[in-house]
């Protein structure tokens, strides 16, 4: 999936691409800032923790300006779901 569309950022125009593939990212100019999300199983073990990692790490080596949010670990909506009930 890719999407391209702008949106005001304190007063600026700022284009905004919404991609679903690393190499679409790429693709973007040097200057986008690329949001990258992950949560669930993505970050479920300290393997998969390390793997975003790097990934993140390459993008910023490559010159990108990176912004990362991360969403809880793998099961632990359900577990929290499951302690409010």
């Amino acid at each position: 999936m890719e999407a391209r569309g702008f949106a005001s950022m304190r007063g600026r125009r700022v284009s905004l691409w919404v991609m679903s593939s690393r190499s679409a990212a790429l693709a973007a100019p040097p200057e986008t800032l690329v949001v990258q999300k992950y949560g669930g199983t993505s970050v479920g073990d300290v393997e998969r923790i390390r793997k975003v990692a790097a990934r993140i790490a390459g993008a910023v080596a490559e010159g990108r300006r990176v912004a990362v949010t991360v969403s809880a670990m793998g099961h632990s909506t359900d577990r929290l779901v499951a302690l409010a009930r």
